[in-house]
């Protein structure tokens, strides 16, 4: 969209141009020349048109006022993802002076790491694994309760037999504490160290 450049006097109606030829000259739609209109108070208009009127363009500054737009949309955009890059986390921990490279980080390094983290905590999408364990524990014993209650109370409805009703229980009891020492050793989300207890 190179085009020259107008001396600083006033164009003459010869270097005037409509919406329609302004388009072609730039190499645009006629609704992107309207959308930029719209957008833009201080485009550069010489003449509204309406009413019969054509609408009159100086190209030159026309091509020099989108230019400008378009390195300030670049400037801000190169902005934008400097500041998104400063939330970009590496994929080592620094906390971890085994992992490759971890004498890299510096101090802005951690505060930028710290305060993601936080930011990512605020919206939901961190939790302490501490918190979660402790949420998670409480959680599985009393789900474990409310399955040992339930046994116990469908034996006494169906009138079972003592030893059916103790092997009923048993065996929900036997498969709830592997339940939560399979998910204590894959994940280390419970606290499996006393799973009788939660079972009980």
């Amino acid at each position: 969209m190179s085009l020259a450049l107008s001396s600083d006097a006033p164009p003459s109606a010869a270097e005037l141009v409509n919406k329609s030829e302004l388009a072609a000259i730039l190499r645009v739609s006629l609704p992107t020349v309207s959308a930029w209109i719209e957008r833009f108070a201080d485009f550069p208009v010489v003449e509204r048109g309406g009413n019969g009127r054509e609408w009159a363009f100086d190209p030159a500054a026309v091509s020099q006022f989108i230019q400008a737009q378009r390195d300030a949309e670049a400037r801000e955009e190169a902005a934008r993802r400097e500041r998104l890059a400063q939330f970009a986390l590496p994929l080592t921990d620094p906390g971890d002076a085994t992992a490759a490279g971890s004498d890299a980080f510096t101090l802005e390094d951690i505060r930028r790491i710290q305060a993601a983290d936080k930011l990512r905590q605020e919206r939901g999408f961190l939790v302490s694994v501490p918190e979660l364990r402790q949420v998670l524990t409480a959680a599985a014993a009393r789900w474990n309760r409310a399955v040992h209650a339930a046994s116990r109370q469908v034996a006494r409805d169906f009138g079972l037999p003592d030893a059916v009703a103790r092997a009923l229980v048993d065996k929900i009891g036997e498969a709830q504490r592997q339940f939560v020492r399979d998910l204590g050793a894959d994940a280390g989300l419970i606290d499996d160290s006393d799973d009788e207890r939660r079972t009980a």
